[in-house]
């Protein structure tokens, strides 16, 4: 690779060749975030589109596949971030219909329907007003139901710093979420 950049070739030879070299790595990377064959196409082709942007950036060919896959990473990330508004808005939907299935039953399913929302729209709001960092490590954890070393790899981190950020995450949201009385949590 490193004699890529140095021989003369062309700006679209040099992209071709590291498609060829880079494509299956960068789409492992983006389906270990998004569990869908068909999506982490689209975010492999959006990496790709992005690096080539930026690709004049990269002075050290040793660089380049870390540098994609954070790239994929992020996009991935973006992606997931986006959908997750039309998730929750399905997700709300079945609730509806479980409250209307529930209603035969008595009104005290219903109350805990709604208790069990407002304690969700609670841990929402506590997550989304810690760091970033701990955001996207108890996103990555919890939302998309990774393992420490995927998380540590997604996040370009070795497998203790995911876990000492992830204890240091939920020690946060415990001191939020305790800080509220209506809600006590304990893990």
């Amino acid at each position: 690779m490193e004699e890529l950049f140095d021989q003369k070739c062309s700006k679209k030879e040099t992209m071709h060749h590291i498609f060829e070299s880079y494509y299956s790595y960068v789409n492992y990377t983006a389906y270990t975030l998004v569990h869908d064959i068909h999506t982490a196409e689209d975010i492999t082709q959006e990496t790709f589109i992005k690096a080539f942007h930026h690709l004049e950036t990269i002075h050290d060919n040793k660089k380049l596949g870390p540098w994609l896959k954070t790239i994929a990473t992020r996009t991935a990330i973006d992606f997931l971030r986006k959908n997750h508004y039309k998730m929750k808005v399905l997700t709300d939907a079945v609730e509806i219909e479980n409250i209307q299935v529930h209603s035969k039953y008595g009104h005290s399913q219903i109350e805990e329907l709604v208790e069990n929302k407002d304690d969700t729209l609670l841990l929402e709001e506590k997550i989304n007003s810690l760091k970033r960092e701990y955001r996207e490590i108890l996103l990555l954890k919890y939302r998309y139901d990774l393992k420490n070393i995927e998380i540590a790899d997604t996040l370009g981190i070795s497998a203790a710093a995911a876990k000492t950020r992830l204890y240091r995450a939920r020690h946060q949201l415990r001191l939020k979420l305790n800080k509220c009385s209506t809600m006590p949590f304990s893990y």
